[in-house]
């Protein structure tokens, strides 16, 4: 049966677990596989269960996060324990169900290398006679633009390869890294407290802080769409603006060792630049909605006009056909007169009309 998972996910997948098996060679396949359910599902399955589309009650999101919950468990094979040990009696179930997950994503990686599955070799792009069409956002072009830049002596060992060139063109990409981190770093201060952000992003979260967080971060998705790092558990997000911090650091927007106030108050003018640009933003859309409001009501009047044109045309047209029709049955009308003598010699039998009609005297 064919994998209901995209081929994009399930190839990242493969390469995912073939990467971890080069550096960690003594590493299990339980092991490997914990790692790349992960990414399925928290990237692929978990949002879609979290944040579905449509408007849902409280009571309906609560419910959706306890699935999603018990799944998460169940997929890193992770028994109930401690501070849910009231939940200890699904534990067996948890078991069961990390075996389908695991053949789930054992499957998952089970899949062609993209020049098999597009049937594609380096001289495809010579012979094709329609060039293909992608669809991407400036955000997936700037992060394209980063990893070819953060692995591209893995991609390219040859200097000479016109893709050095290229790059070193283009320079590196400007990016909202810096916003976005911000935003992070306050979503977690917001639980977790300390003199300054080494501290806190040092400190592991506890169980109690990772619910808190959890439930805050439900309460968002259900009231508008929220970008997909502000869905990621709390130690995730701090491992991430670690990375974040180390990439802004080299590419010299964050002093290092940045303390937590720093941060915070380029927060607040991050904050109160965006707001002070809001209005002109209102204003422009206000003006762009009145231009196609304009452009919208002449399209309806062109309508209209047309329409009318196609009713006089009809009728018209209508009115000449049956004028023709009326003529073709004048013309058609053929009158007979018939005198036939009667027996007796002194009387005579007339009969006159058309090929409908007669008449007889």
């Amino acid at each position: 049966m064919e994998h209901k998972a995209i081929y994009g996910m399930r190839y990242i997948s493969k390469v995912l677990k073939n990467s971890l098996h080069e550096k960690f060679p003594d590493a299990s396949e339980d092991e490997l596989m914990k790692i790349v359910g992960n990414l399925l599902y928290y990237r692929y399955m978990n949002p879609a269960i979290v944040a579905p589309d449509g408007q849902l009650h409280q009571d309906q999101r609560r419910n959706l996060g306890s699935v999603a919950k018990m799944l998460q468990h169940a997929a890193a094979n992770k028994l109930f324990e401690g501070e849910n040990a009231h939940m200890t009696p699904l534990n067996n179930y948890i078991s069961q169900t990390y075996e389908k997950f695991r053949l789930f994503f054992q499957s998952a990686c089970d899949v062609p290398e993209p020049e098999e599955k597009f049937n594609v070799d380096e001289y495809s792009d010579m012979v094709t006679l329609s060039k293909p069409i992608i669809y991407i956002s400036i955000e997936e072009i700037i992060n394209t633009h980063s990893l070819l830049l953060e692995h591209l002596e893995a991609i390219s060992p040859d200097k000479n390869d016109l893709l050095h060139e290229l790059l070193q063109d283009r320079g590196r990409p400007r990016r909202g890294g810096a916003a976005r981190t911000k935003k992070l770093i306050v979503d977690v201060i917001r639980i977790q407290h300390g003199e300054t952000l080494t501290e806190i992003l040092e400190t592991p979260a506890t169980n109690q802080q990772e619910l808190e967080h959890t439930t805050i971060a439900e309460r968002r998705a259900s009231s508008a769409a929220v970008l997909e790092d502000s869905q990621l558990p709390l130690e995730q997000k701090k491992r991430k603006i670690l990375r974040n911090l180390r990439s802004l650091e080299q590419a010299g927007l964050v002093a290092p060792a940045a303390d937590t106030r720093n941060l915070i108050n380029e927060y607040q003018r991050f904050t109160k630049t965006d707001i002070r640009y809001q209005r002109r933003y209102r204003q422009r859309r206000k003006a762009e909605l009145v231009k196609l409001q304009q452009t919208s009501d002449g399209a309806q009047l062109q309508n209209d006009f047309f329409q009318d044109q196609m009713n006089y045309y009809d009728t018209y047209i209508k009115t000449c056909l049956d004028n023709l029709n009326r003529k073709s049955v004048h013309t058609s009308t053929t009158w007979l007169l018939k005198i036939n003598p009667l027996k007796d010699g002194t009387r005579f039998h007339f009969v006159c009309g058309t090929q409908h009609r007669s008449c007889v005297w």
